[in-house]
């Protein structure tokens, strides 16, 4: 198996993957006139169940390799209680796949 070849009988299963950027935005919390809106950073980002990563100053996570099609992203903060919040994505085989969400501040 490990050669790298193919034998009869060996099932390969593949996926179209693309990236998809998670953004959590807080458009209550900026208070500087240059800025319209503020990321949340330390949200961890779950994609189909998974924890991918967290957000960044800017709120950002990038997920290098989404699934193409329907998935479930949910973010985990406190301010969004126990349970995060969940919602499903279409992710596009494409390079500019981006999910918003808006956070109470």
């Amino acid at each position: 198996w490990g050669s790298g070849r193919l034998t009869p009988g060996v099932v390969v299963l593949a996926s179209l993957q693309a990236p998809l950027q998670v953004c959590v935005l807080v458009p209550e919390a900026c208070l500087d006139d240059d800025e319209e809106v503020c990321g949340l950073a330390g949200a961890i980002v779950e994609l189909n169940g998974e924890s991918c990563g967290e957000t960044d100053d800017r709120g950002l996570c990038n997920i290098k390799a989404a699934p193409v099609g329907e998935s479930k992203v949910r973010i985990l903060h406190p301010c969004f209680g126990s349970m995060g919040r969940a919602m499903s994505v279409t992710v596009a085989d494409n390079p500019d796949n981006v999910c918003t969400v808006l956070a109470d501040a």
